[in-house]
């Protein structure tokens, strides 16, 4: 059934048997039945549900009073609770207890809430009391507690969104029930409807409003209903029932809404929306018909009802906007797929889904819908939906839902993912479930939580968090994989369970927080590459195995850790913490960390039997209430430390570590104990400390007693370094008592004996690397002391210390009396090494001993006196005194000698002082020095500090160097000898005099710090380097320096060594802060450097020579005057001036740099006038102001010059190499010669520039004029820029090379000039281009490749009028070339056929006129050829004109264009654009590969026209027709190619005309689209010269009227107006010559329809007028094509008529006509076959005919007369489904003889727009011509019946009757008579034939 206008409402349909087909072409359907109206009925069911769940009363009222009585009991046992928390963490903190890290963020937290309440009834009290806490606002409700508005509403959409899988509303009364099902509303419809709107508030006073409300409601479903502001929107969809047994078919522009009745299900085969939303709703399940159903919409809703939806063998796909969602729900099964639009596994977007079984869903990514958004008062109430089911299978490539939008599961589900699975993300709804999921292996993020409990299998994700409010059971292993990514589990109110060997593992951290119960973790394994962590309120651990990369912590928050048997493996640190409660680590523990481990508990931590290890750490051990560790073993690689508020027993225990630390607040008790410690053992006691025969080796032992210490008979060993015993309030008591320390590596043992009081040490016996006793108060008493001191021996005293006859062997020694004397008299010490004496008053050493290594005496407060005293010491020996030392005429042997006097003088005079191995020190602090001749001998340094003067005349110092140093005062050393190897150094605080001094130094620094530097006549023999300083000024006038280098400084003065003479083997450096002058001095060295800092540099007429590098002058704030230098360097020459540099003159007299470089820069101006230069390599000059080079003279490498006021070098000579010249970037603009100028112009008017290899480039801020210039520029190029004025190149010769560029700010002066490039030659200007008349020649590299040439105007005008390019290649071609104009290009003459110009590529862009001249144009490109103007002056391409490309040819203008006669334009792409375009006689556009014209206007081709290529050709009118007229051929050349693809569209209509010659559009098919107007293509062969005519094999039309097509030789597939389901808005004539025409889609024309081939086939084909296919008269088509007249569907017309030839007549589908005749006749009598119609119905006469062969026909039906006549070897079939209305209905056999009767030569040689159906001939077998037949049978005859009741039989013409013309009926007769006799009138007999 098909409704052509408006709506088809449905009552009720149905096919008991069979199929049922509705089609709408310009409208919807809907349920018409008279039903209930949706919105007027409510699903019972639902409402009823809403009051048991207590959300409404009967009236729809809202409940809930007692809510309020147990939220406020709730809400404070949680504030009760979270105070008791509290309370706890802080007791254990004020214990001393450390937290965890987690446990101290919950601690402030809490604080922050109730830290100021006193108690917990105070917290709930004050909570109570405050209206903006919790508590507060639960108790200020009471009035109005229960449901809100906001929350009824929400509660009823969770019930609408998240019903169960098989719910459905209501069924209503069928409107379709048949076998297959198919509606089509595709055109402009919808299938169903939406229902009107229901508003209100579910809190309306009014019973009625939000009774209809509620009703609303409970028939909605996802996407009826929204809030806005409070007020709901309800909006039901009313949709079309359908009992389909078999598959279903519905397709619409707009929204579907369907259903089935109860009981019944659907099986999909497609459900497509083209823009509106699905909903489907089925009571007993959705299937996929045929295995593969598809729904598609903007929102799909799927309703399974009791049935399941697809299956595990064919899911049902879904295709939904991706923006938008999909809505699921079924009580069986679940099996959807998600796809793209393209059918491929796409993305799915769920609002919700629901299975009350399992759900198995497939998507590349699933999303969670997030609503609408609309407005922050608007809510759709998307983020209630979520997904249902037993078992939830989802087999997701990618993402499971999004970082801000989770995918909702319910907590009652089992969730299995496939193998594979990108991120997941995931939250459980529902707090009393338990979400069970199986496994995830994800790529991505594994985030989950769960409003309940949560129970996981194997999860693997790069990230995993788990989270749940409820208890977690980890039954399978976790596994996190991205680097550094953690693995999270979290229970917020309950515990964690980690079933027994499970694993959990992360390549970051693990964290697993029961925040509320307990953690169990037994005999699992825990592997995390970072931190990994375990909390609980209380945790169980035993025979656990946990190991980490980083820390690990173990926290129980509210009660004990019970650990036995946990083994720990940590690889940063270990923390386990107990608050409230203890910790049991026995029973075989293992504690292992690479970092700290620490053990804190508020009870008692037991530790017996266990082990606990810190392999890089340490261990710390707080028991707060005391610790045992008997028979405990701990060890660490750094410190163990025990500590305890009470006491610690650790009798028995074995500790092994780097350190040890026990600390007990009361006693410590360690008999027995045994310890070997690495480094330090402290043990320390808030009482007594006993260790009596204990054994302690460590590196270090420290014991220490608040009380007494008693170590009687114990052996304490420190084994690599200090043995301390200390008693802080008593005596320590030592007797007896062996006590070795003795570091055998580094040496650094010592006993300490430290007493508050005494010591007592009587036949103690010491063995040690060293000794320290220290009596605080008291008196050392060491008589009888014997010592072994390998090292240091310290005794020391708060009084005095006495070792009178002591025998004291050491390796080194120190005695001090710290209050009184030291007394030594008649001591024999032996020190291998120093032995360092120290009272707090005098020493006395007379007639004392030593011998040592070293040796100290310091007397604090007095004096040393040592007369007669003799020393040998081998090393250092130092004596110093508080007063004076008195040294005189001692005889002092030392490996080095210090002598200091700190308030009084030193002196040595006469005496002899030898440092054997050393220097010899003296030094006065606060006075002189007196060495007048003295004699110093010193194997290093002799060094002499005086805080005042140094007297040295006449003195000698033999030394490896010398230091003399007054720091305040002068240093007098005239005749100063030295004989110093090494430095030599004199230092005053004033002034140095050093005037006729002999100074013989391996170097010297000489230093006058606040004066001047006097060195006049002085001889200076350095060997080294001479260092010469002063603060003022240097004068060296006459003196003469010989040394490896120079330093010459005067920092605020100046240098004044005229006629200086030096000779420097190295680097001679003079500075000064003033002037430096050196005129007229003779300065050799390796390199020199001159600087004056703020005065002026004068060398005039010096001579400078630098053998080894280069010489360096600078004025860093002054001038230069270098005028009639002579500079000789090997290496580089640098002038740099602050301001002016002078190069210039003197009369005849010129300056000259001979050097591998020159560097001249001038702050200021640069004068080099007359400058001869010959370097090696770069001459640069850089001035900041104005670079006068004028008639210089520049040999070398290469040249820079650059001023930023200006270049003016007129007449400059250049003579280049290019010698250490390294090519750069040509865009830099460097080259082996470069002129640079930044703000002013660049003259170089009458240069000569020479250059061996390199570039040139010449730039200007200003203008830049190289006029008469002469340029021989050797294997290189040529820029010339000016980027703020013009550039004047008149006159310049030379001008060839690898490259030219030429640019100009402004315009450009290049006219008559001769060019030659072999690269590039690129002139751009601002401005125009002024290049008239330019010889042009481009030659090839060494590759062959011709050079480019580039013309860029960007503002103005490219002048090239008659110029001439000239390829100078091997090929004739030069390279790209392109020009450029912001207005015109002038071209003028220069693309001529005799000039012949080829080019790679050629790119011409004008944004005004392209001007190629008059004549005609020849352009020659390999590549593409290019041009784009706004015209073509003359808006034409001269007649004759050639344009060849290679590759693309692209001609655009944005006016029109017209081609004229002969134009010939080629390419392998090809395409024309313009306003209007046309094509002249004789013109050819020949594409390679394709051929394109675009015109914004009309396009018109005219006379004999060509526009052909290979691929495709395509030809568009934008806002106008298309017209070829004449010998137009478009797409192939021939018919015999077969290969273009033709596309033509147009704004008006598509036209061919007055075809002639070879006119035709060809090609393999074709795309013909008129929107504004019809299309008419109907050349044939037979209508031109017999090689043209129209040829596709596919051709597609799309037309807004008429369609005239035809297509000659070939079977052409053929589209019409497919994109509007085939509706031709006007008449339909195709002509198929010698061809078939196949219709590959249903056509229906509101005109005629008029079809000639060889072969007719298609589905459906109707008109509104008449229909006629032709297939008898082409008789010649190709072997093999198609015959007959085949159609799948129907024929219908006003009038159908159909005259086949050879081959088959099948019309399957019905053949109508609303107002004439249907005749069908095969008139072929020479082949047998079938003519076949499946249903025929007539509004006038119905004859089927085959000349030869059966006729078999379905049910057919006229308004008059049927026959059916089968003529030679046939037969009719189906003669019972024959009906008349007039009852005259037959079927004949052996009817041959009609088939001679139809005259179709009105048909002939016809073109398509010809063919009128009315034209053609038929035999007419009405009712009343048969009449007219009886009446003529009457006579003396007798006839046969059979002939009497046909036309057929041999008398039906009664030729006898003599009277037959003379019948007054016969008139009537006339009107339905066929011209048998032309000549005369019918007869009656002849009546019964028509024509029309």
């Amino acid at each position: 059934m098909t409704a052509s206008q408006g709506d088809l409402g449905l009552g009720f349909i149905e096919s008991k048997s069979g199929d049922v087909v509705l089609t709408v072409e310009n409208g919807s359907v809907y349920d018409a039945s008279g039903a209930a109206d949706a919105s007027d009925v409510s699903d019972e069911k639902r409402l009823e549900a809403w009051k048991r769940a207590g959300l409404i009363n009967a009236d729809g009222s809202s409940t809930g009073d007692t809510l309020w009585k147990a939220d406020v009991e709730a809400e404070k046992n949680r504030i009760t609770q979270a105070y008791a928390r509290m309370e706890s963490y802080k007791a254990f903190k004020e214990k001393g207890g450390e937290l965890t890290d987690a446990q101290q963020q919950d601690y402030t937290d809490l604080q922050a809430i109730y830290g100021e309440f006193a108690s917990a009834e105070a917290a709930v009290l004050a909570m109570e009391q405050d209206d903006t806490s919790s508590l507060g606002k639960l108790v200020a409700s009471r009035e109005n507690y229960g449901w809100t508005e906001n929350d009824l509403l929400y509660s009823i959409a969770d019930t609408i969104i998240n019903s169960e899988g098989s719910s459905t509303t209501t069924a209503r009364a069928t409107n379709v029930r048949g076998k297959n099902v198919v509606i089509n509303a595709a055109n402009a419809g919808s299938v169903g409807e939406v229902g009107e709107t229901v508003t209100g508030r579910l809190s309306d006073e009014d019973e009625t409003k939000r009774l209809a409300l509620l009703k609303a409601l409970s028939r909605a479903d996802i996407g009826d209903f929204s809030s806005k502001d409070g007020e709901v929107s309800v909006t039901l969809k009313i949709p079309v029932t359908i009992d389909a047994s078999g598959k279903l078919t519905v397709n619409a522009r707009d929204n579907i809404f369907l259903e089935s009745p109860e009981g019944s299900g659907l099986a999909v085969k497609e459900i497509v929306s083209e823009k509106g939303d699905v909903r489907v709703t089925s009571r007993g399940g959705i299937s996929a018909a045929e295995g593969s159903g598809l729904v598609s919409g903007n929102t799909v809703t799927l309703r399974g009802g009791t049935g399941g939806i697809g299956a595990a063998d064919a899911y049902l796909k879904i295709h939904s906007d991706p923006a938008k969602w999909a809505a699921v729900n079924a009580g069986g099964d679940i099996f959807i797929e998600a796809v793209d639009a393209n059918g491929a596994l796409g993305d799915m977007t769920l609002y919700s889904l629901a299975g009350d079984k399992d759900v198995s869903l497939k998507a590349n990514n699933l999303y969670a819908y997030s609503g609408d958004k609309l407005g922050d008062d608007y809510d759709d109430f998307a983020e209630l939906g979520y997904i249902q089911g037993q078992t939830l299978n989802f087999e997701v490539l990618g993402d499971f839902g999004t970082e801000d939008n989770a995918l909702r599961v319910g907590t009652a589900s089992t969730v299995n993912f496939s193998e594979s699975v990108g991120n997941v993300r995931l939250h459980g709804m529902g707090e009393s479930g338990e979400l069970a999921i199986n496994g995830i292996n994800a790529s991505g993020v594994v985030d989950i939580d769960s409003e309940g409990g949560l129970k996981v299998g194997v999860v693997k994700g790069d990230s995993v968090e788990l989270d749940a409010v409820k208890q977690i059971t980890l039954t399978g292993n976790l596994e996190s994989t991205g680097e550094n990514k953690d693995l999270a589990v979290t229970s917020e109110e309950a515990g964690i369970e980690l079933a027994d060997n499970s694993t959990v593992r992360s390549k970051g951290g693990v964290k697993l927080d029961a925040k509320a119960g307990e953690l169990k973790f037994t005999g699992g394994v825990v592997e995390a590459a970072g931190d990994a962590s375990l909390h609980g309120k209380s945790v169980t651990a035993t025979q656990g195995n946990l190991s980490a990369g980083g820390r690990i912590e173990i926290g129980a928050t509210g009660g004990g850790i019970d650990a036995a048997g946990l083994q720990t493996q940590a690889g940063a640190g270990t923390l386990i913490t107990a608050v409230g409660g203890g910790i049991a680590l026995s029973g075989g523990s293992s504690i292992e960390a690479a970092d700290d481990v620490k053990i804190s508990s508020e009870e008692t931590l037991d530790l017996a039997n266990a082990t606990v290890k810190s392999t890089a750490g340490k261990v710390e051990l707080d028991g707060l209430a005391g610790v045992v560790a008997k028979d405990a073993t701990l060890s660490a690689a750094k410190e163990v430390t025990v500590t305890a508020k009470e006491n610690v027993e650790v009798s028995n225990s074995t500790v092994k570590a780097a350190s040890l630390a026990i600390t007990a607040a009361q006693n410590l008790t360690g008999t027995g104990l045994e310890g070997t410690i690495t480094g330090a053992a402290a043990l320390t006691a808030g009482g007594n400390l006993v260790l009596d025969s204990a054994v302690i080796s460590g590196g270090t032992v420290n014991a220490v007693a608040a009380q007494g210490l008693s170590a009687r008979g114990a052996a304490i060993d420190a084994t690599e370094g200090t043995l301390t015993l200390t008693a802080e309030a008593a005596d320590i008591d030592a007797s007896s008592a062996k006590l070795t320390a003795k570091d055998k590596v580094e040496a650094k043992d010592k006993v300490e004996l430290t007493a508050k009081q005494s010591i007592t040490a009587t036949d103690a016996n010491v063995t040690s690397n060293s000794l320290a006793m220290k009596a605080e108060m008291g008196k050392v008493e060491a008589s009888g002391l014997t010592t072994a001191i390998t090292n240091q021996a310290t005794v020391e005293a708060g009084d005095s210390v006495t070792l009178d006859n002591a025998e004291l062997t050491a390796g080194a020694l120190t005695a001090t009396a710290t209050s009184g004397d030291l007394s030594m008299k008649s001591a024999e010490l032996d020190i291998s090494g120093a032995a360092e004496l120290t009272a707090k008053q005098s020493i006395t050493a007379t007639e004392a001993s030593v011998e040592a290594d070293s040796l100290t005496m310091t007397a604090d407060t007095g004096s040393v006196k040592a007369s007669g005293f003799t020393t040998t010491v081998t090393g250092q020996a130092s004596v110093e005194a508080g007063n004076s030392v008195t040294l005189d005429k001692a005889v002092l042997t030392a490996g080095a000698l210090t002598a200091t006097a700190k308030k009084g003088n030193l002196s040595v005079k006469d005496a002899e002082i030898k440092a054997t191995k050393g220097e010899v020190t003296l030094t006065a602090e606060a006075a002189d020095i007196n060495a007048s001749n003295a004699k110093l001998t010193a194997e290093g340094e002799a060094k002499l500090t005086a805080q005042n003067s140094i007297t040295a005349a006449d003195a000698s110092v033999e030394a490896a160097s010398l230091t003399m140093k007054a720091d305040t005062g002068s240093v007098e050393a005239s005749r100063l000898t030295t004989t110093v190897t090494g430095q030599a150094s004199v230092e005053a605080g004033n002034s140095v005099t050093l005037d006729k001094a002999v100074l013989t130094a391996g170097a010297l620094t000489a230093t006058a710090n606040l004066g001047d530097l006097s060195m006049k006549s002085a001889e200076l023999d350095i060997s080294g380097a001479a260092k010469l300083t002063a603060q003022r000024s240097i004068t060296a006038t006459g003196a003469k320096v010989t040394s490896n280098s120079l330093t010459m400084t005067a920092n605020t003065g100046s240098v004044d060594a005229s006629g200086f003479r030096a000779t420097v083997a190295d680097q001679a450096s003079v500075e000064a802060g003033d002037s430096v002058m050196l005129d007229n001095a003779e300065l050799t060295a390796g390199t020199l450097t001159a600087t004056a800092k703020t005065g002026d540099l004068s060398v005039k007429e010096a001579e400078i020579k630098a053998t080894k590098g280069g010489i360096t002058l600078t004025a860093e704030a002054a001038d230069i005057d270098a005028s009639c230098v002579n500079i000789s360097a090997v290496g580089a020459a640098t002038l740099t001036a602050g301001q002016n540099l002078k190069l210039a003159p003197s009369g005849d007299t010129v300056a000259r740099v001979t050097a591998k470089s020159l560097s001249a820069t001038a702050g200021g101006a640069l004068d080099a006038l007359r400058l001869e230069v010959a370097v090696k390599e770069a001459s640069s000059f850089r001035s900041n102001g104005l670079l006068t080079l004028t008639d210089a003279n520049v040999s070398g490498g290469s040249l820079r010059a650059e001023g930023d006021a200006g270049v003016e070098g007129s007449r400059i000579k250049v003579d280049v190499t290019g010698n250490g010249y390294n090519e750069g970037n040509r865009g830099d603009y460097e080259g082996v010669v470069t002129f640079k100028s930044s703000k002013g112009p660049v003259t170089l008017t009458g240069a000569d520039v020479k250059a061996d290899k390199g570039d040139f480039f010449a730039r200007s801020e200003g203008d830049l004029n190289v006029e008469t210039a002469g340029f021989k520029i050797q294997d290189g190029g040529l820029g010339f820029k000016s980027t703020g004025g013009d550039l004047t190149l008149a006159g310049a010769t030379g001008l060839k090379g690898d490259f030219l560029e030429m640019e100009a700010h402004g315009s450009i002066g290049m006219e008559d000039m001769e060019l030659s490039v072999e690269e590039i030659l690129r002139i751009s200007a601002g401005g125009d281009i002024n290049s008239r008349n330019l010889q042009l020649e481009i030659t090839e590299d060494e590759n062959g490749v011709g050079g480019k040439a580039y013309f860029e105007a960007t503002t103005g005008t490219v002048h090239l009028e008659g110029s001439t390019i000239t390829a100078k290649t091997s090929d004739g071609f030069i390279g790209d070339m392109t020009v450029i104009a912001g207005k015109d290009a002038r071209l003028d003459d220069v693309f001529t056929p005799e000039k012949n110009v080829k080019a790679e590529g050629m790119s011409i862009r004008a944004g005004d006129a392209v001007n190629f001249g008059e004549g005609t144009v020849a352009l020659e490109t390999k590549k593409d050829l290019t041009v784009e103007a706004n015209h073509l002056t003359g808006d034409r391409i001269a007649a004759e004109s050639v344009l060849t490309a290679g590759s693309a040819l692209s001609i655009s203008v944005k006016e029109d264009l017209h081609v004229e006669e002969g134009v010939q334009a080629s390419g392998q792409n090809v395409k024309f654009s313009s306003k209007d375009f046309t094509l002249a006689d004789r013109t050819t556009v020949r594409g390679g590969s394709t051929a394109k014209i675009d015109a914004s206007g009309e396009v018109a081709f005219t006379g004999d026209v060509l526009v052909t290529a290979d691929d495709s050709v395509g030809i568009g009118a934008a806002s106008g027709g298309i017209t070829f007229t004449g010998a137009v051929t478009v797409g192939d050349e021939t018919k015999a190619e077969n290969k273009a693809k033709v596309t033509l569209k147009a704004a008006g209509s598509i036209l061919q005309r007055e075809v002639s010659g070879n006119a035709g559009v060809r090609g393999s098919s074709l795309e013909a689209q008129s929107s504004g107007g019809f299309v008419k293509l109907d050349a044939r062969e037979g209508g031109t010269s017999g090689e043209g005519g129209n040829a596709f094999t596919k051709a597609e039309i799309e037309s807004a009227g008429d369609v005239v097509f035809g297509s000659t030789g070939r079977t052409t597939e053929l589209a019409v107006n497919a994109s509007k389901n085939g509706t031709v808005s006007g008449d339909l004539r195709v002509q198929g010559e010698r061809g078939a025409v196949i219709f590959t889609n249903g056509v229906s024309a509101s005109g005629e329809v008029a079809v000639n081939a060889a072969a007719v086939q298609g589905s459906d084909l109707s008109a509104d007028g008449r229909l006629a296919i032709v297939t008898a008269l082409e008789k010649n088509a190709p072997k093999g094509a198609p015959q007959g007249v085949v159609f799948s569907g129907g024929l219908s017309g006003s009038i159908v008529t159909v005259y086949a030839g050879s081959g088959d007549v099948v019309i399957e589908g019905p053949v109508r006509s609303t107002l004439g005749e249907v005749d069908v006749y095969r008139l072929d009598q020479t082949e047998r076959g079938v003519v076949r119609v499946g249903e025929a119905d007539s509004a006038h006469t119905l004859v089927v005919f085959n000349a030869r062969g059966d006729v078999v026909a379905g049910p057919m039906h006229s308004a008059d007369t049927l026959y059916a006549f089968a003529g030679w070897e046939g037969r009719v079939y189906g003669r019972s489904g024959f009906t008349s209305d007039v009852h005259k209905a037959g079927a004949v056999e052996h009817a041959e003889p009609i088939g001679l009767v139809p005259d179709l030569s009105e048909w002939l040689n016809l073109d398509a727009a010809e063919l009128d159906p009315s034209a053609l001939p038929r035999l007419s077998f009405t009712a009343r011509n048969l009449e007219y037949a009886d009446t003529d049978r009457i006579g003396p005859w007798r006839f046969l019946l059979e002939d009497l009741t046909t036309p057929l039989g041999s008398w039906l013409f009664l030729r006898l009757r003599p009277d037959a013309a003379e019948d007054d009926q016969a008139d009537e007769a006339l009107l339905e008579g066929f011209p048998a006799r032309i000549s005369g009138p019918p007869t009656r007999c002849q009546a019964v034939y028509r024509c029309f």
